[in-house]
């Protein structure tokens, strides 16, 4: 699966999650459900936005906030443990796909031509002075 699918499936994941919740609360103020789903939405987005630009640092930047906040939102009961799991385990998988992909060195678009020749020379020594055709008597 690729990096962009792995972040797909994750954010999908996460949204299940955060509409099967988004109508529990009370009606006074924010549950800390409720404000889980907020965080992990714009968690959410930022890794989707990351990630449909290509973004490599952008997107772990992303990834390292929402697994922090799914780890928070477990810490205080805002999801249960299989939600927690489930979107652990796709961050995981989103996390190994960024780490593959910043370690590979991706080919340039053009190709490197190995740098041109240069004549190949035999060195002479030099010949003595005076004593050849026209050379004349000396200095």
């Amino acid at each position: 699966m690729t990096r962009t699918r792995h972040v797909l499936a994750l954010t999908l994941g996460a949204a299940s999650f955060v509409v099967s919740i988004s109508g529990c609360g009370s009606s006074g103020g924010l549950s800390s459900a409720d404000a889980a789903t907020i965080q992990l939405r714009h968690d959410m987005q930022a890794l989707a936005a990351a990630a449909a630009a290509h973004d490599t640092a952008a997107e772990q930047g992303a990834l390292t906030i929402m697994k922090t906040d799914t780890l928070r939102a477990g810490s205080t009961h805002a999801i249960d443990a299989t939600t927690l799991a489930r979107i652990a385990a796709s961050i995981a998988k989103v996390q190994t796909d960024l780490t593959t992909a910043t370690s590979t060195p991706t080919p340039s678009a053009t190709s490197t031509a190995p740098p041109p020749s240069t004549p190949h020379t035999t060195p002479t020594s030099p010949k003595p002075k005076g004593h050849g055709k026209g050379q004349g008597g000396g200095d």
